[in-house]
């Protein structure tokens, strides 16, 4: 078992961001106890990335609201109204699919058993669009105290950033100051991430998946999937 755990940006964000689709695996991986650490790079791509995210995910929940208004007619809504908003408005590629088909699903149970009016999902609609500007993780003492930022400095490993398959943007650079981290601690460390595509998965011609790549030459111990893949 890991004893301490580094994280990417996508974990970062999804422990902030409720509605983001990674939020509760992020969440439960962050308070499980063991220390996670941002090294500089994830610190910085995380600042740049977390208005952008939540912007996003704003306008999403704005436009979702937008059709649900014009395109649904029951009213009440009857537990087969509330499936089809979830077949027809909602989407599994939209970062907020998750949290909204959760929250559909807990209104066609109600539906059952009260009235559920048109403008009460209208009126909750509007304000899952302004929560996504609050932190997560408030009534927890906050997302950032949950984070450790490394400050203790990052060597270079041109042997290691040689051997790695992980090439896409600023993730080789993620990798090199988790390894760097290992290092330091001298304890089992993980990774977590929710880019299984860049740091988890086999990829062409490559002769083993990146995951087993990062760990035959850096000094991680695990990788841990920390993304939503679907499942409801």
């Amino acid at each position: 078992m890991c004893e301490a755990n580094v994280l990417d940006t996508g974990v970062m964000l999804g422990v902030t961001i409720e509605k983001d689709s990674h939020h509760e695996l992020c969440f439960d991986y962050v308070t499980n106890g063991e220390p996670c650490y941002v090294s500089p790079t994830v610190r910085t791509e995380y600042e740049r990335k977390k208005t952008g995210i939540r912007e996003d995910l704003n306008q999403e929940i704005v436009e979702h609201r937008g059709a649900f208004v014009e395109e649904v007619e029951s009213d009440p809504l009857t537990p087969s109204a509330i499936e089809w908003v979830c077949a027809e408005l909602l989407d599994r590629d939209m970062k907020s699919f998750r949290y909204l088909n959760k929250y559909y699903q807990k209104k066609r149970d109600e539906s059952r058993v009260r009235p559920i009016q048109k403008v009460e999902v209208e009126m909750d609609l509007e304000e899952m669009g302004m929560e996504v500007w609050e932190d997560a993780a408030e009534d927890k003492g906050g997302a950032e105290s949950f984070f450790i930022d490394w400050d203790k400095g990052i060597e270079s490993y041109p042997d290691v950033q040689r051997n790695l398959l992980i090439h896409e943007g600023d993730d080789p650079q993620v990798c090199l100051e988790a390894h760097h981290i290992a290092i330091c601690l001298d304890s089992p460390t993980e990774i977590g991430t929710t880019n299984s595509t860049h740091f988890i998965d086999k990829h062409g011609n490559e002769p083993v998946s990146r995951e087993e790549n990062i760990l035959e030459v850096t000094r991680l111990e695990s990788v841990c999937d920390l993304a939503w893949h679907g499942r409801i």
